[in-house]
C-alpha cells in the first residue's frame, strides 16, 4: 500500500467520534483480540473505555504500515 492511499484510509476511519474498540476492529476487518494483539505487538497502550480521535489516530498511524497485512 503506498504512503497515499494509507493518508486515504486513516481519513476515510476517522471521523471524529469516539468509537469502541469493537467499532474500530469492525473497520479494520477484524476481531478485537486481533485487534489487541497486533497493538501489543506495537506496544501500544489504550486508555479503558471508549477510544477518542487522538489515540484512534495512534492506532492507524502505529498499525499504517499493515493495514494490507488485515
Amino acid at each position: 500500500m503506498k504512503k497515499n492511499e494509507n493518508k486515504k484510509t486513516i481519513a476515510f476511519l476517522l471521523d471524529g467520534k469516539a468509537k469502541t474498540r469493537k467499532e474500530i476492529a469492525g473497520e479494520l476487518g477484524v476481531s478485537t483480540t486481533t485487534l489487541w494483539r497486533k497493538l501489543k505487538t506495537q506496544n501500544v497502550a489504550l486508555p479503558s473505555g471508549l477510544i477518542y480521535p487522538p489515540d484512534q489516530i495512534r492506532i492507524y498511524e502505529y498499525l499504517k504500515g499493515n493495514l494490507e497485512y488485515f
